[in-house]
């Protein structure tokens, strides 16, 4: 380096587990992260946690799960590994852990959703102890950006939602022990549905936030959800 210049080396970048939990609705959508991944990797270093249901989705079927149900397509873990940037790792979850409908009667997916983020969040806190950083995304999502640096000084607790709630299930991110809370959410799935009287994603998780006394910041929308195949 030029005398002055301080060489940044790869171990000097701060650790991020980005977590891409949910429905594999085509393999195409792993482009996005790949450029992702090599976009930031000069100020981050992103290690993948890819968590999807064995049964794979479709883009028409978004809000109808039991539509991929009854057309039991399997994922194909090759093509994953395949379509994405290198993963740290890769689950294919058991139908067995699948919830139709939930207590209540509600439809089964938000409990899915949140199911699955748990997991990947374990996963990642469990395999990256030292992770400053955790992102919650999913696999179909297009981030136009991702703020550079992570609004967060070392050891401070925070969570980032986007400046209007409605979305923001789908993007989040924080330090690691503020996500352990925020993606704990299926855990109190059951309070939480009874409390607001339905089951949403965005709603229940607007009230799980509230009750853990998370600390926000915000940030404009940047994302948007890939429909195509």
């Amino acid at each position: 380096a030029a005398p002055g210049v301080c060489e940044r080396t790869p171990r000097s970048r701060p650790l991020v587990a980005l977590l891409l939990p949910g429905l594999v609705r085509s393999y195409a959508h792993g482009a996005h992260w790949v450029r992702f991944c090599a976009r930031h990797a000069e100020a981050y270093d992103v290690r993948v946690f890819l968590v999807v249901w064995e049964l794979r989705g479709r883009p028409e079927n978004n809000f109808v799960q039991g539509a991929d149900r009854a057309a039991d397509e399997r994922v194909d873990a090759a093509k994953l590994r395949a379509a994405y940037p290198p993963l740290e790792a890769l689950e294919l979850v058991s139908l067995e852990h699948w919830t139709d409908t939930d207590s209540e009667g509600h439809d089964g997916r938000f409990r899915n959703q949140w199911f699955l983020v748990e997991r990947a969040c374990a996963l990642a806190l469990a395999a990256l102890p030292a992770a400053e950083h955790i992102v919650r995304a999913r696999p179909d999502l297009r981030l136009s950006f991702l703020p550079r640096p992570l609004p967060s000084p070392p050891g401070s607790a925070y969570l980032a939602l986007q400046e209007e709630l409605w979305g923001s299930d789908c993007f989040f991110y924080g330090d690691a022990a503020t996500m352990r809370t925020a993606c704990s959410l299926v855990r109190h799935y059951d309070a939480l549905t009874a409390a607001l009287g339905y089951a949403s994603s965005e709603p229940m998780m607007e009230l799980h936030l509230k009750r853990c006394g998370v600390p926000l910041v915000h940030f404009p929308r940047c994302f948007c959800i890939d429909r195509s195949e």
